[in-house]
């Protein structure tokens, strides 16, 4: 009987091992995919068009590229001064999940419980396909928006 659960403690190891490795392989793909969705959208700092086309504050644009940061799971202090105005909400998406059917990290449904939490905006209403950054944050700042 010892010898039977000896083996079943080897198989377990083992499962767990390859389980482990393809965890550690899987990361290291969602890293480099995050990587280059980065440097194809935005390669000089952004945040020069952003104060240019918005009559906002360097602060609450910010806050919003923070918040969009927050949902797509991007490095906020590196990544987020590199979204354009001009940079779709899908492109952002896409890069993130290039492999259609592959399950994704509910970049959406995270932004739009951010949306509606600070801004008392729904993304749902707010959606369409081709949407922008700047667009969604024109909307943001047209309800009067203030983040909370």
């Amino acid at each position: 009987m010892t010898l039977f659960w000896a083996y079943v403690k080897i198989a377990l190891v083992g499962i767990f091992s390859i389980a482990m490795l393809i965890a550690s392989v899987f990361a290291a793909v969602k890293r480099r995919r995050r990587g280059k969705l980065l440097a194809n959208l935005v390669r000089e700092p952004a945040m020069p068009k952003w104060l240019q086309d918005h009559s906002a504050s360097k602060g609450e644009i910010e806050r919003f590229l923070n918040l969009i940061a927050n949902a797509f799971s991007l490095t906020k202090h590196l990544d987020i001064f590199r979204l354009s105005p001009t940079t779709r909400l899908i492109d952002i998406y896409r890069g993130l999940n290039p492999v259609h059917g592959m399950s994704d990290s509910f970049e959406f449904e995270m932004l739009s419980l951010d949306l509606e939490k600070h801004y008392k905006i729904s993304l749902t209403d707010a959606w369409m396909d081709e949407i922008t950054l700047g667009e969604l944050f024109d909307m943001v700042c047209s309800k009067g928006a203030a983040p909370h």
